[in-house]
């Protein structure tokens, strides 16, 4: 039978040995991976800051084009309308000629159900819109860029949208086309907002806004650098 009492201090020895032993290797294993968690976010981080990097290429190389665009074609909208005709002396004068006068029980009957319309006289007006394809009308999904940058790009994009809006709603309008009175109207506020919104948007200073766009692009190369240099470190 083993005497533990004959062996006393091997036996502690041995248990304190296996003891440290444990430690060291608990020890070792956590500090693994604790790197190999700094590695992977480091891989992350890296991945996020790369994607942010060409969102602010995408919007450098859209204010770009859409200063060319405003540059080359003329986005402010001009009209002239003509004044409102009656609709019904419109379709009486063809039913005149053939002899079929409109009674007045039908003049009345009528004069409730259809307005007036307005002849376009003259109408010139974008037929493109601005890009507005970098950024969706929600916040674009960033970590690495300065908020306050991306407020300004969030505060530009408004701007290009609004004038869009109206663009589009002109799409269908030209010289010599008939609208009704109550649509001319309609027409008249779209294009005094359009003409206000686009005003506010040459008022922005596109320069200043792409200067800090640059400034941020290169903070982020900085940024990337030093990461990859922490990364291989690891």
């Amino acid at each position: 039978m083993l005497n533990f009492g004959k062996y006393k201090k091997e036996i502690i020895s041995a248990f304190l040995g296996a003891a440290f032993a444990g430690v060291i290797s608990l020890g070792v294993g956590m500090f693994s991976l604790t790197k190999s968690f700094e590695y992977t976010q480091n891989k992350e981080i890296l991945y996020s800051i790369r994607k942010d990097a060409e969102f602010l290429k995408r919007v450098e190389s859209e204010i770009d084009e859409n200063i060319n665009k405003l540059l080359e074609h003329d986005f402010t909208v001009v009209a002239k309308f003509g004044d409102p005709m009656n609709m019904i002396d419109v379709m009486e004068n063809p039913a005149a000629k053939d002899g079929d006068k409109i009674s007045q029980s039908q003049r009345k009957a009528m004069a409730m159900m259809i307005d007036s319309i307005v002849p376009i006289l003259e109408f010139t007006a974008p037929r493109e819109t601005l890009v507005v394809e970098a950024w969706s009308t929600g916040f674009p999904e960033v970590s690495n860029i300065d908020f306050e940058l991306l407020q300004q790009i969030n505060e530009y994009y408004r701007s290009v949208r609004r004038v869009n809006e109206t663009v589009d709603r002109f799409m269908n309008l030209s010289k010599g086309a008939t609208i009704t009175q109550g649509f001319s109207d309609v027409v008249k506020a779209h294009i005094l907002s359009h003409n206000k919104n686009l005003e506010e948007l040459r008022k922005k200073s596109f320069v200043e806004l792409k200067n800090k766009i640059v400034k941020e692009q290169e903070r982020l190369s900085i940024m990337r650098a030093e990461l990859i240099e922490k990364t291989e470190d690891i």
